[in-house]
């Protein structure tokens, strides 16, 4: 199997979890990052801010997605954290 590295962020900073719930309507593509992580890991990229300060949480939050941020709160994602 080939392994790729997960935590790569782009210029502002998101990760593969930023990406997935800025490009989806729905929790489906934030679903296979999550359960293909070792908790270890996806705990890091979970809460990792990008460079204004937001967290996946806050694109779900602003989307409006229900389902993701569900899943998010799941993975007990930190629904307090505060952009910049």
């Amino acid at each position: 199997m080939k392994s790729f590295f997960i935590a790569k962020t782009n210029s502002d900073g998101s990760n593969i979890l930023h990406l997935a719930v800025i490009s989806s309507e729905s929790a489906t593509m934030l679903r296979f990052p999550l359960t293909s992580l070792p908790a270890s890991g996806m705990m890091g990229l979970i809460d990792s801010p990008d460079t204004h300060g937001r967290t996946p949480v806050h694109f779900a939050a602003q989307k409006r997605n229900a389902g993701t941020v569900e899943l998010l709160a799941e993975y007990n994602a930190d629904f307090n954290a505060t952009d910049k």
